[in-house]
């Protein structure tokens, strides 16, 4: 079994699983952990299941990672209706 170790002998914990959009089998894990199995991956981690295996993403980065997004990523398209604003929600205080 796989497991992530944190900093200085403390508990690792993980505050995001997320899928990198675009890459079905790329799973991002980020929290506060020094390693993943024996690989020094700190506070984020990529986990690829096509090779089964994992990858740094960062180098110098220690501490906490609450949250992770990715730049240049549209979000998914999706059908709604025309947005209309009425004149009185459409002014400014």
């Amino acid at each position: 079994m796989l497991t992530l170790a944190g900093y200085a002998g403390a508990n690792a914990t993980v505050n995001v699983i997320t899928q990198r959009p675009g890459y079905d089998e790329q799973i991002v894990v980020a929290g506060a952990f020094s390693s993943a199995g024996s690989l020094y991956c700190p506070s984020v981690c990529l986990w690829n299941s096509d090779k089964l295996q994992w990858q740094a993403l960062a180098t110098g980065l220690q501490g906490v990672v609450g949250a992770v997004d990715f730049a240049g990523v549209r979000p998914p398209s999706s059908p709604c209706a025309p947005l209309s604003l009425s004149p009185s929600l459409a002014r400014a205080s």
